[in-house]
């Protein structure tokens, strides 16, 4: 599932960076993805089909502030389905099943109110609960990006 519009789509910090394991070539999630599918890239990457599922709570409000101006915001609970596979790969006893809290706010901009210019601004935090903080530590990962589209 590349670039879907589901919980916090195109704003989430969890589908909008690829997260590499530690000490692998391995991404637990690639860019751009809802699915840990532990594969090195998207494109070069060899399947994997044993992986860890995940499950995803999310509440989240969508809105046009203007007819120019569009608004986001998303809290999604990420969780492991069985997180046995990262043990296996990362040689860790200890990686819990709850991976964090991932909250995002995006705006999405359209001057001519059609699509040919758009411009999306975000930013995004993943807060890491103990499966993200068996891998990584506990420090919130951050992001904030913009992004210009223009079609003729």
């Amino acid at each position: 599932m590349d670039n879907p519009l589901f919980a916090g789509g195109p704003f989430s910090f969890w589908q909008r960076q690829g997260i590499k394991l530690t000490g692998t070539n391995v991404n637990l999630v690639n860019r751009f993805s809802l699915l840990p599918d532990l594969r090195s890239s998207k494109d070069e990457g060899q399947a994997n089909f044993v992986n860890p599922g995940i499950f995803i709570f999310n509440l989240g409000v969508s809105g046009r502030l203007t007819p120019k101006l569009s608004f986001d915001a998303n809290v999604n609970y990420l969780r492991f389905q069985d997180p046995a596979v990262v043990r296996l790969v990362l040689l860790q006893r200890d990686v819990g099943s709850d991976i964090g809290i991932d909250y995002s706010i995006g705006l999405r901009y359209r001057p001519l109110l059609i699509d040919n210019i758009i411009a999306v601004l975000g930013i995004g935090a993943l807060t890491p609960l103990d499966g993200l903080h068996d891998i990584y530590g506990g420090r919130t990962l951050f992001q904030a990006f913009g992004a210009l589209t223009l079609t003729y």
